[in-house]
């Protein structure tokens, strides 16, 4: 990893991840650690990381066969490219699930399936464990919080616009039809208000948004709330940039 430009991969989240992911599934105990540790800093998609290589560590103490482990890094290595930026649910997961046997000759599929089965709980684990981080960091009631977790309670009074309300609802409506606990639910159209809010100190820009993301995340005081918010940005942001391609178009 010593030769690889930290701004390149900074620029590139495909190469970013592919680099972490290799380092974590073939790399030794001290290479695993600096990835781990580097990814603390990039977050790059970083329970999927975590979770691979808490799931490679437990495969290298069970399996003794050397081309049996190849062969589950690079299934591994291949199921988490679909896994990648996906939403953090359960259908999610079966849905990358699908997506990777798709691809899998059917003499391989029952191989396909006891890897799938046995990394789910380690990629379900690192997400209940980034949940109740998150549950945490905003129940905190410290004077010294971050301006985000003072200003969280005040969120649900909040006025909102029209046009804000319209496109928190079609956020809402949107992640009301997958598999999520209803508690995320609440969490995700939360922070997608407070997005929303935020929002009017910058242009309704593609870079505005990620302007407002950015001074956002300045105030989130542990890696996994900043996960959790990013993804939650992620998945909103096709909402809001179609509404504001709607509403140039409409001008003309």
């Amino acid at each position: 990893m010593g030769d690889i430009k930290i701004s390149d991969i900074l620029n590139d989240h495909q190469q970013a991840y592919t680099l972490l992911a290799q380092s974590v599934l073939y790399g030794d105990e001290e290479l695993v650690s600096l990835a781990l540790e580097l990814n603390g800093t990039l977050q790059i998609a970083p329970n999927l990381i975590q979770a691979l290589a808490n799931y490679i560590k437990h495969l290298r103490s069970e399996l003794t066969s050397d081309d049996t482990l190849v062969k589950h890094q690079q299934t591994l290595s291949l199921f988490g490219e679909h896994l990648l930026d996906i939403n953090l649910h359960s259908t999610a997961y079966r849905e990358a699930a699908d997506g990777i046997l798709a691809s899998a000759e059917q003499s391989e599929h029952a191989f396909y399936l006891n890897l799938i089965r046995g990394f789910y709980p380690y990629w379900e684990n690192t997400h209940r464990a980034l949940i109740q981080a998150l549950v945490k960091e905003i129940d905190g009631n410290n004077s010294d919080k971050d301006t985000l977790v003072d200003a969280w309670e005040s969120l649900d009074s909040a006025f909102l616009t029209r046009i804000e309300e319209s496109l928190l609802a079609a956020y809402a409506a949107a992640i009301k039809t997958i598999n999520i606990p209803k508690e995320q639910v609440t969490l995700r159209i939360k922070m997608v208000k407070l997005i929303l809010i935020k929002q009017r100190l910058f242009d309704k820009t593609p870079q505005g948004y990620r302007e407002n993301i950015n001074d956002i995340r300045k105030s989130l005081t542990s890696d996994e709330l900043l996960a959790y918010f990013l993804s939650v940005s992620r998945e909103f942001h096709k909402i809001w940039l179609d509404a504001q391609f709607s509403q140039v178009t409409s001008e003309f």
